[in-house]
């Protein structure tokens, strides 16, 4: 079973004229109903039927065949029951009158044609169908290539109305010294009427307009009419335009409201497959009278639009037919520019450089922005063409230019930014600068985002090649000695991220180098040297084994600062080069030392094997990490070894600062305005560091305060106990009773001093039912409810 539909498809001219004392007139509209059909049938409808038909005109597209025809009512029930009718529309008539406005030049500059122009854009080659009331043959600026009238009186497709004259003289009026330049004087202008002298129009000429473009291989079709019925066969026929490659631009009527509320689009500008364009007036605000709507695409000049005229004259109109037609001239340039666009790319070329106006983003009001000519912009496309041979690429880090490679003639690349006259680009990890007239912008495509942090120096000026093709072919060069970043290490070339291209570089042209983001290295020369810098002298206490890997601390001009034990030593760079990360340890001795009495081997286990890998050389102190029977463990340079224990001498050190009490309870004292009264008590036998030596007594650090012990009542002490160095303290609590002091470092508690009752003290931080504090730079806990907050 068939289901046909009958759908009314009024038809009329869309814009709107003004007069030049501003008298408004709206669109005239009068409907005149004719007894005519159009009847779209899927296969050729049979003879016999064919000649029972008041047939006016009947045609054909691919596999669809049409018929307009006056119909009775037992015809239209008989073709409603026939199976191969697909679908019978009323064929309308609709009558538009206007009036000439007020004079005012400005949308060329609006849209930035002359830029275009200056790029040699004119539209030259394309095929541009303007389906309309035609266009006046005598005018003498512009040239008519040809075109064909499917009105029912004439067969002359000159213009008898004015308004096809008009939207031609925007698209194509030739560039002389009279009258206005058209946006694409050089194109070939069809004229297709398919609206009479009055501006009445059917639905099947239209049709027959869109058919006749498809199969003379139009590139452009401008619709500046409109209806707000939708026809299932124009948009099946625009659709069938629009598959041939062929690029159709349609007004969005004149049918919007003055707040610009609602969906008051027309048809076909409503459909999918069409650039629909409303109007704007010269400070870039919606005319009133422009269709909004979701379906909205972009916005053009529309208002006090002066074109052509009939009897080689010159006139002033508004409506979104106008801005429709500049909207085709600019298509036409896109495509003369562009020659492999489809008609994705063009809405995505428009809707990139389209400016934007109303609401940010692409609204029902404007579309997606005000059109513009297509130009190239660096600043949009970020990617640039070398016109000219061997172009310089410079530094600019010190303030002067200092050349550090150069790009080859006819090669892209991809740019930061636009900076006066010149183009900012990513040089490596630094910035470079080209001179932008030595280029133009070139379209976008998508870039190489490749990066690393390993880097390289080119012993001779490198030649950076491009492989895409499979061939290597030269791009640029990047001078001798110049550092640059590569991706990946591939054989004997190194994969570079030269300017947003996949690009390549000779390898043994180069030589690895060290830049602060490397933490590795791997030494390359035997027994490299070790060096000790901490008297202002290079003295060697140690050396690294070939071949091995090594975590450095910092780079130090030629020179790698790495951990050796409690200090720092230094290795010479050349003799290393760029490594992958290893495991690394921290050196956390705790202050246990010992002293090598012969060259110390230190060996690798983490294989279960014994390698060496570093030494540590005679008479050298040196903290280790713990006593393994017959081993110390320690760290070198970010690893972890071990070095005989028998080969070493235990290593003990007095620390002047270092004390213990001398009596069980050696008391601690604070001066309040000038008296002494105890605070605390330190134990027996337990180390502590004073801050300083105050004639009879030790100044001590006691919470976030100082106190003093009696200096008789102490003894010096060797380094055995971490001591920290005081920092801010989160809070502090005072003691409701005496508080005991306990050392935790064993994983037992064990009593090292005392906190008088009532006396308020800083803690560190909290663990549960405990105060992590410091007492004279020792590290102890109080029972937190025994104190108040």
């Amino acid at each position: 079973m068939f289901k046909v539909n009958h759908i009314l498809i009024p038809i009329f001219l869309a814009f709107f004229v003004f007069s030049f004392q501003s008298n408004t007139y709206s669109e005239n509209i009068q409907e005149t109903d004719v007894n005519q059909y159009i009847i779209t049938f899927s296969d050729m409808p049979d003879k016999g039927l064919l000649s029972t038909l008041n047939i006016d005109k009947y045609f054909h597209f691919d596999n669809k065949y049409i018929i307009v025809a006056s119909l009775s009512n037992n015809d239209l029930l008989s073709l409603v029951m026939n199976p191969k009718v697909q679908s019978i529309e009323n064929d309308k008539v609709f009558e538009i009158k206007g009036s000439v406005s007020n004079e005012y030049r400005w949308p060329i500059v609006k849209i930035k044609a002359e830029i275009a122009w200056a790029d040699g854009l004119n539209g030259e080659g394309q095929n541009i169908a303007i389906l309309d009331t035609g266009i006046s043959l005598n005018h003498e600026d512009i040239n008519v290539k040809g075109g064909v009238s499917f009105v029912d009186y004439t067969s002359f497709y000159g213009d008898d109305n004015g308004h096809g004259t008009h939207i031609a003289g925007i698209i194509g009026a030739k560039h002389n010294d009279i009258g206005i330049n058209g946006l694409a004087s050089k194109s070939n202008i069809y004229a297709v009427k398919v609206l009479d002298q009055n501006g009445n129009g059917y639905l099947s000429d239209i049709l027959e307009g869109l058919n006749w473009s498809i199969e003379n291989n139009m590139d452009v079709i401008n619709l500046s009419f409109g209806t707000d019925q939708y026809s299932p066969i124009l948009e099946w026929m625009i659709d069938e335009a629009c598959k041939k490659g062929i690029t159709v631009v349609a007004s969005a009527g004149n049918e919007g409201t003055e707040d610009g509320s609602g969906d008051s689009m027309t048809y076909p500008g409503k459909m999918e497959k069409v650039i629909s364009v409303g109007a704007i007036d010269e400070n870039l605000r919606r005319a009133y009278f422009s269709g909004t709507g979701p379906s909205l695409d972009f916005v053009a000049p529309g208002v006090n639009i002066y074109s052509l005229g009939l009897n080689n004259d010159y006139q002033y109109m508004s409506g979104t037919s106008m801005a429709t037609a500049y909207v085709t001239g600019i298509v036409a340039l896109l495509k003369q520019k562009f020659s492999d666009f489809n008609n994705d790319d063009i809405m995505d070329f428009l809707g990139k450089y389209s400016i934007d106006l109303g609401v940010k983003g692409k609204d029902n009001l404007y579309g997606n922005g005000l059109v513009q000519s297509p130009y190239l912009s660096y600043q949009v496309e970020k990617r640039f063409k070398v016109i000219e041979n061997n172009v310089s690429i410079y530094d600019n880090s010190t303030g002067a230019l200092v050349k550090i490679g150069e790009l080859s003639r006819g090669q892209s690349f991809s740019l930061l930014s636009e900076t006066g006259n010149w183009l900012k680009i990513a040089f490596g990890d630094k910035l470079g600068y080209i001179w932008k007239y030595a280029t133009v912008p070139t379209l976008n495509y998508n870039d190489y985002s490749g990066h690393s942090l390993h880097f390289f120096k080119g012993v001779t000026d490198l030649t950076v090649y491009d492989n895409s093709s499979g061939q290597l072919t030269p791009i640029g060069i990047i001078s001798k000695g110049v550092e640059y970043s590569y991706v990946r290490d591939i054989g004997n070339w190194y994969e570079i991220n030269f300017l947003g291209r996949k690009s390549y570089v000779y390898k043994p042209a180069t030589r690895r180098i060290f830049t602060e983001k490397d933490q590795y290295f791997k030494v390359l020369e035997e027994n490299t040297t070790i060096y000790d810098n901490s008297t202002g002298k290079l003295i060697k206490v140690g050396s690294l084994y070939k071949g091995q890997i090594y975590h450095r601390i910092a780079d130090v001009g030629n020179w790698h600062k790495i951990q050796y034990g409690e200090k720092y030593g230094y290795v010479w760079e050349d003799s290393t080069e760029p490594a992958e990360m290893i495991n690394t340890h921290d050196n956390n001795s705790q202050n246990k030392w010992f002293i090598a009495t012969s060259d110390l081997t230190v060996y690798d286990n983490s294989s279960g094997n014994l390698v060496p890998f570093a030494k540590i050389l005679k008479n050298v102190k040196y903290p280790y990490v713990r006593d393994v029977g017959n081993w110390y463990s320690v760290v070198i340079s970010g690893r972890l070894g071990y070095v005989y224990k028998p080969a070493t001498i235990p290593f003990i050190e007095v620390d002047n600062a270092c004390y213990k009490p001398g009596i069980e309870k050696l008391p601690i004292y604070q001066n309040y305005n000038g008296q002494l009264a105890n605070v605390g008590y330190l134990l027996q036998n337990e180390s502590f560091k004073m801050i300083r030596d105050v004639g009879n007594w030790l100044e001590i650090q006691f919470g976030n305060e100082r106190a003093y012990v009696w200096k008789a009542a102490t003894t010096s002490c060797v380094i055995n106990y971490n001591f920290k160095t005081p920092s801010k303290n989160h809070g502090s609590f005072i003691a409701l009773k005496n508080l005991t002091v306990y050392d935790n470092s064993s994983g037992k508690l064990r009593p090292i001093g005392q906190i008088n009752n009532g006396i308020r003290y800083g803690y560190v931080r909290e663990y549960g039912d405990w105060y992590q504090i410091l007492l004279s730079n020792r590290i102890g806990y109080v029972y937190k409810p025994a104190t108040k907050k």
